[in-house]
């Protein structure tokens, strides 16, 4: 059985005190705890902010965790030729065939995409 977390948080402040993160192959579900402010999440959700987090709290009125501030998705060397790749193939559709500029754009995706099978 597959657990989400289990964030225990500051009742007034919604400041989080202890994230448990998630289990995999759990024997258990979790007890309840009576006298500490916590919320249970579904096993994955927010999977990727939480990969990604910096700083976060819990909003104390909804009881869901917001996050203040995230670190940028990181791109691949492959996302980043395929981006440049796409955009110039677009850019050299704009041309009409007896552009002389069409030629040279080509001659550059022809390029970009040699340096991905390398």
């Amino acid at each position: 059985m597959n657990l989400g977390r289990r964030i225990i948080y500051d009742s007034q402040t919604g400041t989080i005190i202890l994230d448990t993160g998630e289990q995999t192959d759990a024997t258990a579900e979790r007890p309840v705890w009576n006298g500490i402010t916590y919320i249970d999440l579904v096993y994955g959700q927010n999977a990727d902010e939480f990969s990604r987090v910096i700083k976060c709290h819990v909003d104390i009125s909804t009881k869901t965790v917001v996050f203040d501030e995230l670190s940028p998705i990181p791109i691949t060397t492959d996302d980043q030729i395929k981006t440049i790749s796409q955009t110039l193939f677009i850019f050299n559709k704009a041309f009409t065939s007896s552009n002389q500029n069409a030629e040279l754009v080509e001659a550059i995706i022809n390029a970009i995409n040699s340096l991905k099978t390398s």
